[in-house]
């Protein structure tokens, strides 16, 4: 149940991570590692009234200002941007967005995150291949090279001339030989 609860947190499912930690509070009252996790929903659950109002009519307003601070490089506001979108209902699952998330939090160094957002991109939108390649990358940096190579292939399959993914797989091959 906790390892349930944070996921849901990371996800910022904040009503499903409670009702882990609350059936584990009811087992174990004193649960230090429950007790420390309800605090972080609560402080999350503040610091998301940062998040930009999104309605029907500003949604790509507010799409356009997450892509500009994108193109800035200024991943930790345009994540802001991005994430109240997806906190709207209607966008939740949209796997553009998804993969904007993802980059951001790869940009930041956030692997595990990012990771998160890329496995929800490829569960919305199976052929992107843009989300294999990035994948694929996080896995090399984290010396996950089968993982890395399966993502890049996987690109590959998608979109036989994609020359990011053909790269990252010779660089990976020239890595694993002169690492041997």
């Amino acid at each position: 149940l906790l390892n349930l609860a944070f996921i849901y947190l990371e996800l910022r499912v904040y009503g499903r991570a409670n009702m882990m930690l609350d059936k584990i509070l009811e087992l174990e009252p004193e649960h230090a590692q429950a007790l420390d996790l309800k605090k972080t929903i609560e402080e999350r659950r503040a610091s998301s009234s940062r998040l930009v109002s999104v309605n029907p009519e500003n949604v790509e307003e507010i799409y356009k200002t997450a892509e500009k601070l994108y193109r800035e490089k200024r991943y930790e506001e345009a994540l802001l941007y991005y994430e109240s979108i997806v906190f709207h209902d209607k966008y939740n699952s949209s796997p553009r967005i998804l993969f904007k998330i993802a980059n951001c939090y790869a940009h930041l160094e956030q692997y595990e995150k990012a990771i998160v957002y890329y496995n929800r991109t490829l569960t919305e939108d199976e052929f992107n291949f843009n989300a294999h390649n990035n994948l694929g990358g996080i896995y090399f940096r984290q010396g996950l090279y089968e993982k890395a190579k399966h993502e890049w292939t996987r690109a590959l399959e998608i979109n036989q001339e994609f020359k990011p993914a053909i790269a990252n797989l010779k660089r990976l091959e020239k890595f694993l030989v002169e690492s041997v």
